[in-house]
């Protein structure tokens, strides 16, 4: 699918919301991964339920509405790409309109819970020894 940003050839500035609307929701998830692990001082190797799917599957959507929401998001990153790369748009106000669902989609996923309510995680003043 990334070939879509090569149809008329390696056009820089058009390439650029081809490839981010095509991978809108792993970019969007390896960032909130990043920034969320940074903060709480975690690896980022280690596995975790801090991942978009994750936490939408948390909330009411369920783990099913979680998926469908992801897929909507990569359908309209996807549709945009292809609008890009057969000239019917612009390649500026897609890498605008891509920006800001990314940006949504970021400041969505770090409002959401990051963890499941009932696991409980170690403090570092724990009483039990």
């Amino acid at each position: 699918m990334c070939s879509l940003a090569l149809i008329k050839g390696t056009d820089t500035p058009r390439s650029i919301p081809v490839a981010l609307g095509l991978m809108i929701v792993p970019v969007v998830d390896t960032t909130l991964v990043f920034i969320t692990r940074r903060r709480d001082g975690r690896s980022f190797m280690e596995g975790g339920v801090d991942h978009l799917h994750h936490r939408f599957g948390r909330t009411g959507l369920g783990p099913r509405g979680g998926a469908a929401v992801l897929a909507s998001v990569a359908a309209v990153g996807a549709a945009i790409a292809i609008l890009v790369a057969s000239d019917y748009v612009h390649w500026l106000p897609a890498l605008v309109a891509v920006g800001c669902i990314g940006l949504i989609l970021l400041l969505i996923g770090m409002h959401l819970n990051a963890y499941p309510t009932n696991v409980q995680h170690e403090s570092s003043d724990s009483s039990s020894v």
